[in-house]
């Protein structure tokens, strides 16, 4: 986190972070991990934000499938809260880390 601080310092990542907002991420690039930032979600060619993808049909998916090849990364988060049909949150924390990760695809 500190690596993307240093490199971004204008972002501000507070304690909620929403589809559209920048996040943190972590990459390979050129055979070495790098630390980077980029926007939480995948614009469709309509303008929608779509930010969830089900692991047993991303390669199927165009809007996923050659990212998920070539443009896997981590994203360090301290915590993040699923929701349940009865709209309630639960948080998942990390017990005995300070950071979870996440595994994401990127452009």
């Amino acid at each position: 986190m500190r690596e993307i601080l240093r490199k971004y310092p204008k972002c501000e990542f507070g304690r909620e972070l929403f589809p559209g907002n920048p996040i943190p991420i972590l990459r390979v690039s050129g055979g070495k991990t790098t630390a980077d930032v980029a926007d939480w979600g995948y614009l469709t060619q309509k303008g929608k934000r779509v930010y969830n993808a089900r692991s047993e049909t991303l390669l199927e998916k165009p809007l996923f499938g050659k990212d998920f090849v070539q443009n896997r990364c981590v994203i360090p988060v301290t915590g993040f809260c699923e929701w349940d049909g009865d709209r309630t949150g639960w948080d998942f924390l990390p017990q005995e880390e300070e950071m979870l990760y996440l595994a994401g695809v990127c452009r």
